[in-house]
């Protein structure tokens, strides 16, 4: 019998980021009951690359540098452009991982994925001549997760020194933070080779990804790529060519408007005392309505300059021709022998960037928001019931405009995951229209109250309804610097 797993209680700090691993997936043993198991396909053949090439997000014809092992973070999308499952993507494995196979591209899928309509899918693109194999290696290597550190280097089997044969770590394409991901060929991973400063820390690859924004698996299946942030955590390669759904996912990037994104969102239960909207949410709102109100200010101000220059333009140009009068028509003449250089006009002025206001929304790491949702959950507070599927709707809904008939009430967050055991924060997709407006994104001020723009009710899947939530959307660090709310993109 198994020795019981501690519960993942994120209460205990400096839980989430001390030193510790996990393991996702064991070779020939199954892993522990709350241990999420991961899928691993191994595609191998001289084509495996360029075969793969048009069928996934990422560019894997990009070889790594000096046949150093990599990952690259892509997606598998449907025709229509619908995501059908994300992967990490592994090249240049030691062949003790690998399968023996020099070309191999492993190809490692959450362990809620569709793996079956992977499969059908890689199938129905192999062409007759396409030396690729396809088949199931999750019997073959086990997956683990290390935390605390950053050496890409995962320790030798009984301790001895030098890069192992059996093992291959990278730190996480998509974000760093969610620690090194280590594929090797031993049966129960590097969990026993590993020293005492990285002991098992079951539950916390969870909530880390969870408290960092970063969604996969079912969280993803059937959703747009940019809905569900693909492109900010370089997940798609927008120069590569053609690949399965990329006609759609390109139209969307450089012509559409994205109106939801996934983010990370912390829930609090209203309980009438008041006390404001913490301080990080109070402070990104303001700066982003001071940064408005300076930018206006400079408008203001370039406008009267230009007005006042080119009056003074135009009293120039009167004088000007007052002297035309005096000319003759030798000087005329004198000035067509000669070339004069100050008549080559000069190259306009690089515009200078777009104005983009700070979003009203405070960017978090995970340990940060780790202990801000502790404080607001309190000692005794329970996980919200807030399962997948679960709205918000605003608890005030705006009147309709004088003539108008009342719109059926939108809602301004779905939950895409629930929260962990513990927590409090859930994933969700969020209308950006109603979070990324420092206008409409009024919390009150600090200590005044919070506002109605983040009282909301909760409507479960079932029906359910609950009132007398907050919810408090916050930014991940790998939340783009320049992203522009009115069109849901980044801009370069």
């Amino acid at each position: 019998k198994p020795p019981p797993i501690p519960p993942p209680a994120s209460g205990t700090y400096g839980r989430l980021w001390s030193r510790g691993h996990e393991l996702l997936l064991g070779r020939g043993t199954p892993p522990a009951p709350s241990v999420s198991r991961r899928h691993v396909l191994r595609v191998s053949g001289p084509d495996a690359a360029p075969y793969l090439q048009g069928l996934v997000t990422c560019d894997v014809l990009k070889d790594p540098s000096g046949g150093v092992a990599s990952t690259t973070s892509g997606s598998l999308l449907t025709t229509k452009g619908r995501v059908l499952s994300d992967a990490i993507l592994w090249r240049g494995l030691p062949p003790a991982v690998s399968g023996g196979c020099a070309d191999a591209v492993l190809l490692e899928l959450p362990g809620c994925a569709p793996v079956a309509d992977v499969v059908s899918l890689l199938a129905s693109y192999k062409l007759r001549r396409t030396q690729v194999d396809v088949s199931d290696a999750s019997g073959d290597v086990s997956v683990s997760c290390v935390y605390g550190t950053l050496v890409e280097s995962p320790p030798a089997a009984g301790g001895e020194d030098g890069e192992p044969a059996d093992a291959c770590a990278r730190l996480d394409p998509r974000f760093p933070a969610l620690g090194l991901r280590v594929l090797s060929s031993r049966p129960g991973g590097v969990g026993e080779d590993l020293s005492e400063e990285f002991p098992a820390r079951p539950g916390t690859h969870g909530i880390l990804r969870t408290l960092s924004g970063v969604a996969e698996g079912a969280e993803v299946v059937g959703r747009t790529p940019l809905e569900c942030n693909l492109d900010l955590l370089g997940s798609i390669s927008f120069s590569k060519g053609c690949y399965l759904g990329q006609e759609t996912t390109a139209r969307a990037y450089f012509k559409g408007v994205v109106r939801k994104r996934i983010l990370p969102v912390i829930l609090r239960k209203d309980d009438g005392t008041g006390g404001g909207a913490p301080n990080p949410w109070i402070a990104a709102a303001e700066g982003a309505r001071e940064a408005a109100r300076q930018h206006q200010q400079e408008l203001d101000a370039k406008a009267e300059e230009a007005k006042a220059k080119e009056d003074e333009e135009d009293e120039t140009e009167e004088e000007d021709e007052s002297d035309e009068e005096y000319d003759t028509d030798d000087e005329e003449d004198d000035d067509d022998e000669y070339e004069y250089v100050d008549d080559v006009p000069e190259p306009p002025p690089a515009p200078p960037p777009a104005f983009l206001p700070p979003l009203p929304l405070p960017r978090l790491s995970a340990p940060e928001a780790a202990v801000i949702m502790n404080l607001l959950m309190g000692d005794d507070a329970a996980a919200p019931a807030a399962p997948a599927g679960s709205k918000f709707y605003l608890e005030a809904e705006p009147a309709p405009a004088a003539g108008k008939r009342k719109k059926k009430p939108v809602p301004v967050a779905e939950t895409v995951s629930g929260p962990q055991p513990g927590t409090s924060v859930v994933l969700a997709m969020v209308r950006l229209e109603h979070v990324l407006d420092a206008a409409t994104w009024d919390l009150g001020a600090a200590g005044g109250g919070d506002g109605a723009a983040n009282a909301v009710r909760l409507v479960r899947p079932d029906g359910t309804e609950e009132g007398g939530w907050r919810f408090y959307p916050y930014l991940p660090l790998w939340w783009p610097e320049r992203f522009d709310a009115r069109t849901g993109k980044e801009v370069p």
